[in-house]
């Protein structure tokens, strides 16, 4: 008999009961640990010098303590992480983690500066609406060479705009 080749573990961040950590199908049996992230500390994260640890600590924590816990991290974030765009770099993962739970994060309140425009939201943003441009500037040319073409062959009587 094989004994545990692997433990894996599993984070849970949901808002109701985590699910069970045994898992059968017809042919095996999976066993795992489930952390529930709602039952630990988030200073346990925000307390350390790696940003990437601090930055877990918003899927820590109940629900209710979110918006605390954000502010929480960044300040924590603006304490340990002086280069700006690594900075930038943490405000898009916070940014992110935020949005999971419907949760809007102001970047003025912190006490340093933050280009938004390097943030990796932003540049997307930005991608999207330049697409959305380009596709109506292609389809306000195509209304105006079509009113152009019956213009010409027709007069400009017979177009109405």
């Amino acid at each position: 008999m094989v004994k545990n080749l692997y433990r894996l573990s599993y984070l849970f961040v949901g808002k109701e009961n985590p699910p069970p950590s045994l898992f059968r199908d017809e042919f095996t049996i999976h066993k795992f640990i489930v952390l529930d992230m709602k039952k630990i500390d988030p200073d346990v994260f925000i307390k350390s010098d790696k940003p990437e640890e601090v930055i877990v600590g918003i899927l820590a924590g109940k629900f209710k303590d979110k918006p605390e816990i954000i502010k929480k991290v960044k300040k924590r974030i603006a304490e340990i992480v002086k280069n700006e765009r690594e900075i930038a770099k943490y405000i898009d993962s916070i940014s992110f983690l935020a949005g999971l739970f419907d949760i809007e994060i102001k970047v003025k309140s912190m006490p340093i500066q933050v280009d938004i425009r390097k943030t990796f939201l932003y540049k997307w943003g930005e991608k999207e609406g330049e697409k959305r441009g380009i596709e109506k500037g292609k389809q306000e040319g195509l209304k105006e060479a079509i009113l152009l073409g019956v213009q010409i062959k027709f007069g400009k009587s017979k177009v109405k705009k």
